[in-house]
């Protein structure tokens, strides 16, 4: 259960940076910002595809526990990195919101 949980918590951090790069996209004025949602979400994306993909076929190909430290050591590298991708977008641009 746990396992299950840690594997899909890049893929839940994804999701949750689409959303608030999406927000932000939306709200920023700068297209330097704009630009930086944009990169956020094509990488959250990238990774939601990427994580999904390698789970689904190590699953179907039965070698979950083949690789399981260097699995929970990309775990937990994709997770960082959709932490970072989630305040990319700044606090800025939503200081902003209430204008």
């Amino acid at each position: 259960m746990f396992s299950s949980f840690f594997e899909s918590l890049p893929i839940i951090l994804a999701v949750i940076a689409i959303v608030i790069s999406a927000k932000a996209f939306h709200l920023s004025r700068r297209k330097a910002d704009k630009v930086r949602c944009v990169l956020s979400i094509t990488i959250a994306a990238l990774l939601i595809i990427a994580q999904s993909s390698w789970y689904i076929t190590s699953v179907i190909l039965g070698r979950v526990e083949d690789t399981t430290f260097a699995n929970n050591l990309w775990t937990v590298f994709n997770s960082l990195t959709m932490l970072v991708l989630i305040m990319f977008p700044g606090p800025r641009v939503f200081k902003n919101e209430h204008h």
